[in-house]
């Protein structure tokens, strides 16, 4: 499951700096804290809209509208 979850941030990621000019970058890190595995994405996008902030880790909340003609 985290293999999918990197995944979805790398794809939004790249979706989110598709038509952006100048440096495009994900950078994805990961350490130990104690018997804890930390594990960090960033990008170079344009960052969530405030609106959106409190709902972006909601795994229920969807953010992309479905173009038509999707299923």
């Amino acid at each position: 499951m985290i293999e999918q979850v990197l995944l979805n941030l790398m794809t939004n990621a790249a979706q989110a700096m598709k038509n952006q000019e100048g440096e495009k970058r994900i950078e994805i890190t990961s350490s130990m804290k104690g018997n804890d595995i930390l594990i960090g994405v960033a990008d170079s996008g344009p960052g969530v809209p405030v609106a959106l902030r409190k709902k972006y880790l909601n795994p229920f909340s969807r953010r992309k509208r479905r173009s038509q003609g999707s299923v």
